[in-house]
């Protein structure tokens, strides 16, 4: 006699499967994650970090021991964006394995991480490690894998580069625009030298976005223009997401903005401070 099987069990059975493996894949990550970060803050012994001050004792120190203090200062900036409320690990991992200070100028690299942001010449600033880790976090908190989440994603006022060695570990392809030229061939040199193959820097005007390489699954912008570019919602996919900041009733807001097939979706997520978007380039 031949067994009958609905439907409904087959399709729930493929969707519980489906699901059930990638949040076991998920909560183990995170567990790891969270296990390791809570032990070096409860055994929080440093080999360097605890015996220097900023910036004298530095000049002091071999190469080896600079790297392994430049880890250090890390994984303490790691568990400040813990404590501030960054859940997703995938984020905190790619933050950790990030040197900030090869983005800053020598002068700024003993500050270089503090949660706060920082001038890169030019009017323009590095946003404050929890700026990027959030604006991060919100873009891929639709996905479900660890790695390369998206195709291709666009970035708009790149500044240093260093958002976009953030965002470079969650896109097969990364084009990244700055308007002002002397940072471009700047952030130029330093993702090159920091081995980020799949970043492409324009140099270009943001709000043209980036044609030749559009539609993109997601586009991050980090200035603030006074009203969403149609432009770039333009070259945003269907299912696709924007996240930036922009200029509301006299401050600034963060959207995230999902595309659907019947129109833009946004969403207000926190008071932020950026600087403002501006039309053109500057050689």
């Amino acid at each position: 006699m031949k067994m009958r099987t609905s439907n409904w069990s087959n399709t729930k059975s493929k969707w519980w499967t489906k699901d059930f493996l990638y949040k076991m894949q998920k909560w183990k990550f995170e567990k790891n994650c969270f296990i390791y970060f809570w032990k070096r803050k409860v055994n929080k012994k440093y080999q360097y970090l605890d015996k220097v001050n900023f910036p004298s004792d530095i000049r002091n120190l071999k190469v080896s021991e600079l790297k392994t203090l430049a880890k250090e200062v890390r994984e303490e900036m790691i568990e400040t964006l813990l404590d501030l409320g960054i859940k997703d690990f995938r984020v905190l991992d790619a933050i950790s394995q990030i040197p900030r200070h090869i983005f800053l100028d020598e002068a700024l690299w003993s500050r270089a991480y503090e949660n706060r942001s920082l001038t890169i010449g030019y009017k323009q600033t590095i946003s404050q490690p929890y700026i990027v880790a959030r604006m991060t976090e919100l873009l891929i908190s639709h996905t479900n894998s660890r790695g390369k989440v998206f195709e291709n994603l666009l970035e708009l006022g790149s500044g240093c580069g260093y958002q976009s060695a953030v965002l470079s570990f969650f896109s097969e392809k990364v084009d990244a625009i700055e308007r002002i030229k002397p940072l471009y061939i700047k952030s130029k040199k330093i993702v090159s030298d920091f081995n980020r193959n799949n970043i492409k820097l324009i140099f270009g005007d943001g709000y043209l976005g980036s044609k030749i390489d559009a539609p993109f699954d997601a586009i991050i912008i980090t200035a603030a223009p006074d009203e969403i570019p149609k432009s770039l919602i333009q070259q945003l996919k269907t299912h696709g997401r924007m996240i930036m900041p922009l200029n509301k009733n006299g401050k600034q807001i963060l959207l995230r903005i999902k595309n659907t097939p019947k129109g833009i979706i946004l969403k207000e997520i926190d008071d932020v401070l950026f600087v403002p978007m501006l039309k053109g380039i500057i050689q």
